[in-house]
């Protein structure tokens, strides 16, 4: 697979592209959409139908791995984030009259 740069603006233009045409559809619809669209533009593509297998599967795995590094990266993030917060806190308190 070649080098893939995703962002939040990309993130958000598809996700626009695709409620432009499903107003009411949810992350998991969105996501649907994605995969129908892999689908028909590979089976509309000229190969030879085990060799669309194989690149699907490819496509399976690539994606399998993406999803992995964020979910690991989320929980990094989300545990590095408190304890930053609480090394930086500041603030005042009154107690309620």
């Amino acid at each position: 697979m070649s080098d893939i740069q995703l962002s939040g603006e990309l993130m958000r233009e598809v996700q626009a592209a695709v409620r432009k045409h499903a107003p009411d559809a949810d992350l998991g619809e969105i996501m649907q959409y994605l995969a129908a669209l892999i689908g028909y533009m590979l089976g509309s593509h000229t190969a030879e139908l085990e060799a669309k297998r194989d690149y699907i599967d490819q496509l399976d795995r690539f994606a399998r791995e993406v999803m992995e590094d964020t979910h690991q990266r989320m929980e990094q993030h989300q545990q590095q984030a408190p304890a930053a917060a609480a090394d930086n806190a500041f603030g005042y308190w009154t107690p309620p009259k």
